[in-house]
């Protein structure tokens, strides 16, 4: 089985490396082609570039856990994915990609920087950005490291590097594009995975009524159970659009029409792969039961019930680690080079528009992301307890992005202290709940203080005020957002009048 399990995996590495390098042709030509394809992408690759994501492999080895663990809790879980997601990213997304398209930005930072004309939220949002997003990086690397020492024996430092460095090899070379185009084709394979997994794991546990009979899939109807049943509706629907590594994506789709289709199957495989991990949650605690730390369920009841899916299960590990890995690598050299070094670099250099800014900031970016891998090795070196645990952390942190985004577009009464007050008030309060003290409403910080900071958003909102040149600017916005005016402007972020000389 080691054989086959590092044959599989070095077959489907150089396939990924060959769409990789091919996809990214011409990639370096210009910033607008490396961080978001030209604005070209089409509904399959955001469909594809949300679900994988998604159903990382945090989500194979570390959500397949919290199904084995909690059960019938987690349908909240299934619900967030099926209606609240899909429709939250609709509303926002293809606000974004209008304004984008017409104010040419790429990161959320720029939109929000001008949406409110608050230098302080364009920072905090690009600096949190970037810094929420390092939790995350570590799944994939530390997910793989962890499965290959399992399952071959390698060093689990040998699993992180060797998955560090496929990962930045042709996400350096190839951008969005490249990303995009190996989405899908983990996509698919991540598909056909979860498929044969739910079927074999069922039938060997004795099949559904037997899966479905045991204490583990009856619903909560009280207490805690039915608390995290309602809080997970919220912590997972609302932040996808929150997330930097899908938001900024969502000024690369080339139309509503792709954007739309992207967030109705997107919508779909996530409830189908939610399901299949509430059964793969249930069959694993028939097959193997008792087991303390659930990372390694579903590794564990492969072993039992279906060895030959081993190898698979690490192939699609690696690759749903890697889809997650590079978008977000993409995103933060996206978000640090646009919003902090090239606002810095062109106003001390005060370098124009063309094509030789263009390969300055290529290159920078590129420059950055080695940064980035090699920050990512020296974070890895000690695998965390648990995967759910930096997962949790980073969701908690970018929840908090949701009043700005959601609140901001859908009410007009919405005041750039309102926002700055919300923002402040969820980032303290999850760090405190996450790490000092327990949170008041069950057991998940972020939903907690995201209920605490709505409430602040429209307090204060309601209480202050803004300049009237800022109400004229952002009702301008807003007309953009919603369609009603959709001509190009500038391709320079407002809030950064420097890039437009």
């Amino acid at each position: 089985m080691i054989f086959w399990t590092i044959a599989v995996l070095g077959v489907y590495l150089l396939i990924i490396l060959t769409i990789g390098f091919r996809s990214g042709r011409g990639a370096g030509k210009s910033a607008e082609s490396f961080f978001v394809a030209n604005r070209n992408l089409n509904w399959m690759q955001e469909a594809m570039a949300v679900f994988t994501t998604i159903a990382s492999a945090g989500a194979l080895v570390g959500s397949t856990g919290l199904f084995y663990k909690d059960g019938a809790v987690m349908l909240g879980f299934i619900m967030a994915y099926t209606f609240l997601m899909p429709i939250t990213y609709w509303f926002v997304g293809v606000r974004l990609r209008r304004l984008g398209r017409a104010r040419g930005y790429q990161t959320q930072s720029a939109f929000i920087g001008d949406y409110y004309q608050s230098g302080f939220l364009r920072w905090c949002v690009s600096l949190f950005g970037v810094v929420f997003s390092i939790p995350y990086f570590l799944v994939g690397p530390v997910a793989m490291g962890i499965l290959l020492n399992k399952f071959t024996g390698f060093p689990y430092w040998a699993g992180v590097l060797a998955f560090v460095i496929v990962a930045m090899v042709y996400t350096i070379k190839g951008g969005l594009r490249a990303v995009a185009n190996t989405d899908v084709f983990h996509g698919a394979l991540l598909v056909l995975f979860l498929l044969a997994v739910v079927f074999t794991l069922v039938a060997h546990a004795g099949g559904w009524v037997s899966i479905l009979d045991s204490p583990k899939a009856m619903v909560p109807t009280s207490g805690i159970g039915l608390k995290q049943f309602f809080a997970w509706i919220p912590y997972l629907g609302l932040v996808t659009f929150c997330w930097p590594d899908r938001a900024f994506r969502m000024f690369a789709v080339k139309d509503d029409a792709n954007l739309r289709k992207g967030c109705v199957i997107s919508g779909a495989m996530m409830t189908a792969a939610s399901v299949g991990f509430l059964a793969i949650g249930l069959a694993a605690n028939k097959i193997v039961p008792g087991i303390k730390n659930t990372d390694t369920s579903l590794a564990s009841a492969l072993q039992v019930a279906a060895v030959w899916l081993v190898p698979w299960f690490v192939m699609n590990a690696w690759g749903s680690g890697m889809s997650t890995f590079t978008a977000g690598m993409l995103s933060t050299a996206n978000i640090f080079i646009k919003d902090i070094f090239e606002p810095w670099y062109v106003r001390m250099y005060k370098i124009p528009l063309g094509e030789k800014r263009d390969k300055l900031i290529v290159g920078a970016a590129r420059w950055f992301m080695i940064f980035l891998g090699a920050t990512t090795l020296v974070a890895c070196f000690y695998p965390p307890p648990f995967i759910w645990s930096l997962i949790n952390l980073t969701l908690g942190l970018f929840l908090q992005f949701c009043p700005m985004f959601l609140y901001g577009l859908m009410w007009k009464g919405t005041t750039r202290i309102g926002v700055q007050a919300s923002f402040v008030t969820g980032v303290t309060l999850h760090i405190l709940w996450s790490f000092f003290y327990k949170p008041p409403f069950g057991t998940i910080a972020g939903i907690n203080a995201l209920f605490f900071s709505t409430i602040v958003f429209f307090v204060v909102s309601f209480l202050t005020s803004d300049k009237k040149e800022d109400l004229d600017e952002r009702e301008a916005m807003r007309a953009i957002a919603n369609g009603l005016n959709d001509q190009p402007g500038t391709t320079a972020s407002l809030s950064n009048p420097i890039l437009a000389k």
